[in-house]
């Protein structure tokens, strides 16, 4: 199964759902729309992140870390 998160024209998130579809093939057919995919991830694995989704994900794992690395009070 293939999941494409994007963002319309008007800065809404949607999520889609595909089977038997390649996500690299799929987001290579939206050049020129106004679709801007935030991430493809195919049978669990991120396949496609973009630079704004890549910065969500480092500030996730950062807090992550520092939560994990707080000694316990």
């Amino acid at each position: 199964m293939t999941e494409i998160f994007y963002k319309n024209n008007t800065g809404e998130l949607h999520k889609l759902l595909m089977h038997n579809v390649n996500a690299s093939e799929f987001i290579s057919k939206l050049n020129n729309t106004s679709i801007e995919v935030l991430c493809a991830i195919e049978d669990g694995s991120i396949v496609c992140a973009s630079p704004e989704f890549k910065a969500i994900e480092d500030n996730i794992s950062m807090i992550f870390i520092d939560l994990v690395s707080q000694p316990n009070a």
